[in-house]
């Protein structure tokens, strides 16, 4: 089965294959957001969801993600080198 991450495509069953789509996933997020918890944000919800995120701290200077998504991101990020 090969699946398609951000135009990548990979076989989920393959570590290697998985962690480099994985990767390119992740760069690509950190390049369309410019920020690495909204990238780190944008694996775990989804690239929509960030967007209307992203949206609606523009027009009402707050927005609000799942619950999830809001400890996932510390999550990560408290274990970046």
């Amino acid at each position: 089965m090969r699946l398609d991450s951000g135009g990548v495509r990979f076989d989920p069953l393959n570590p290697v294959a998985a962690s480099v789509a994985a990767g390119i996933l992740l760069k690509r997020y950190l390049t369309l957001f410019n920020d690495v918890a909204l990238a780190v944000a944008a694996y775990n919800a989804g690239e929509g969801t960030i967007r209307r995120y992203v949206q609606q701290v523009k027009q009402r200077g707050k927005g609000t993600l799942p619950r999830e998504t809001v400890q996932y991101i510390p999550a990560v990020l408290n274990n970046l080198g």
